[in-house]
């Protein structure tokens, strides 16, 4: 309003305001939502005011051009600016669908109706087609050329649900893997396995109790596409307590380790986690060797074969660890390396392991391998294989097809006779490296 002052007139205002806040309801207040806006929320400016900004436009115009706008229009310059010159509405999806529908000809609509029902003929053709592919994948799956872990589920889903385009799209990703492993050979398939196997495993930075360690080993055996470290049940570690034993394992994921050894065992998987694996003592390389003997008997496969080797202290349990030792020795690098270490903290155990009671047995047969200088690989490779899926009990028989695998003749080239491969084998798990040079002498196999 005009007010006179001083003899001037000029915008101002002589009342005396009061505000009355517009609060939350009672129900809101008590039940707040801070995304649902209050059903007393002010989202315009009140009509009277709207009408009195229209009505009076042109005075608002020469008050901008003098500069003597009120204060209450200064400070909502852009409010104002709105209601004079209001935005056109901007139309819904809904009434620009419309307006796009009524523009249309006859003869665009039936097209448009042609196009649809040749849709629900082109469906039907793909509905068969990704139902005939989703089957073959299935017959697939239970074949075992698709792994395991392949979930189908959402195909069938996209099926159900009419989204055939996008079943097809999966459904071709898939066949063609399977028609790519059909065609690989079996040295195609082992290299990629043992690609796989050989990369590192992911550990703690520090072990401190029994769960930690086996839940590593849970995830490493999980993930091996080859022979698996536990083949009859996960790692579960427990104390051993019978007098001179180092550990034991019931070849059933149970394995019994002495408490220093595994204390020895969680230190060296600490400093592996931290990168420190070079600070490995020999003593905590002494337990982890232990501790791959006892995971290497559990690579048996003992639900195909039997995994009773005899009683205690007789040859035929003799056999089998001396046959066990020999192959966790020369898989050692193999231990590590998944652990990711790739030099051998003690690398000396492999050749040499004084705190186990087979010992002397494995260096005999290393000293025949070694002294005979037969093919390491085919001597490894026969033992492990026979040790993980021929009876326990049975073990001789593995270690004299490996030396023959190996290469193993006299001097004259002729080959060992059965009952000299017997004794032989008989004087490696008995005598001394010195009663092993002079069998081989005594029987013409070295000078």
């Amino acid at each position: 309003m005009y007010i006179m002052r001083n003899g001037h007139c000029f915008w101002g205002s002589n009342c005396r305001c009061y505000e009355i806040p517009i609060l939350n309801t009672e129900d809101e207040f008590w039940n707040i939502d801070n995304n649902k806006p209050s059903v007393n929320e002010v989202q315009d400016v009140p009509q009277a005011m709207s009408e009195w900004v229209t009505n009076n436009a042109q005075r608002i115009q020469l008050a901008t051009i003098r500069g003597t706008l009120p204060y209450w229009i200064r400070d909502n310059n852009e409010t104002i600016a709105t209601l004079l010159n209001p935005k056109p509405q901007k139309p819904t999806a809904l009434e620009i669908a419309k307006q796009r529908h009524a523009n249309r000809t006859e003869r665009q609509v039936q097209y448009i109706k042609d196009a649809w029902e040749q849709r629900k003929f082109d469906n039907l053709d793909k509905k068969t087609e990704a139902i005939r592919m989703y089957q073959d994948l299935k017959t697939a799956k239970i074949n075992g050329e698709l792994n395991d872990d392949v979930d189908l589920s959402t195909i069938y889903d996209d099926i159900k649900s009419g989204y055939f385009n996008r079943a097809l799209s999966r459904l071709k990703i898939w066949t063609s893997s399977v028609k790519r492993h059909s065609l690989r050979t079996q040295a195609q398939v082992d290299s990629i396995k043992q690609a796989w196997d050989s990369r590192p495993a992911t550990l703690l930075k520090s072990y401190t109790t029994n769960a930690q360690v086996e839940d590593t080993f849970k995830r490493i055996n999980s993930s091996l596409m080859g022979d698996k470290w536990f083949v009859q049940g996960d790692l579960k570690l427990w104390i051993e307590r019978a007098q001179g034993n180092n550990g034991s394992t019931d070849m059933s994921g149970n394995i019994w380790l002495k408490q220093n050894r595994l204390d020895n065992v969680k230190s060296a998987l600490s400093k592996i986690g931290s990168g420190k694996s070079a600070n490995i003592t020999e003593e905590e390389a002494d337990a982890m060797a232990t501790f791959w003997h006892e995971i290497t008997h559990n690579r048996h496969n003992n639900s195909l074969t039997s995994g009773y080797a005899g009683s205690g202290g007789s040859k035929t349990r003799k056999y089998m660890e001396l046959a066990n030792e020999y192959v966790a020795r020369n898989t050692l690098q193999e231990f590590y390396n998944k652990l990711g270490v790739n030099n051998i903290p003690y690398p000396e155990f492999m050749n040499n392991r004084e705190s186990t009671g087979y010992n002397q047995m494995v260096n005999n047969y290393d000293f025949v391998v070694n002294t005979l200088k037969l093919d390491k690989g085919k001597v490894l490779g026969t033992v492990k294989n026979h040790l993980f899926t021929q009876d326990y009990i049975d073990q001789l028989s593995g270690l004299i097809k490996g030396l023959k695998a190996g290469g193993i003749k006299k001097l004259n080239g002729r080959a060992l006779s059965n009952a000299e491969m017997n004794k032989l084998l008989s004087t490696c798990m008995a005598g001394t490296s010195l009663d092993v040079t002079e069998w081989l002498t005594d029987h013409n196999v070295i000078l």
